[in-house]
């Protein structure tokens, strides 16, 4: 949960900071590739970090492309349209989110999608 991640966030920062600009195979019952930037932008908003979370989520794109991961690209473009959502930064997020609808939309990625719809329903 949110709460359990805020608590965790420095440490899991400090461990992950070594493996920034890579991709890791993420094992907890069901194996997920994702870009380690992914991770680290998520835990630096957490902490309100938010300069860092913006470099990281740029680098986490970067990387996606680069190794041609649709679903990772569509993923990532959702956790930051999110974040800048929740700081009050509409006008950058929704054309992250848009971008990240018409992928999953098009990769037949329904809950993701599904996720970004209920999220522009709130606004």
């Amino acid at each position: 949960t949110t709460v359990e991640a805020h608590a965790h966030a420095p440490e899991l920062r400090r461990h992950l900071a070594a493996y920034a600009g890579q991709m890791a195979v993420i094992g907890t019952g069901t194996f997920v590739l994702a870009a380690v930037d992914r991770l680290l932008a998520g835990l630096a908003d957490l902490e309100g970090d938010h300069e860092a979370a913006d470099r990281l989520f740029a680098n986490a794109l970067v990387q996606e492309e680069a190794m041609r991961t649709p679903p990772l690209h569509a993923r990532t473009l959702h956790w930051w349209g999110r974040s800048l959502a929740r700081r009050g930064d509409v006008a950058r997020a929704q054309p992250l989110l848009a971008q990240s609808r018409a992928a999953a939309r098009s990769l037949g990625m329904h809950g993701l999608a599904q996720q970004i719809d209920a999220l522009a329903a709130r606004r």
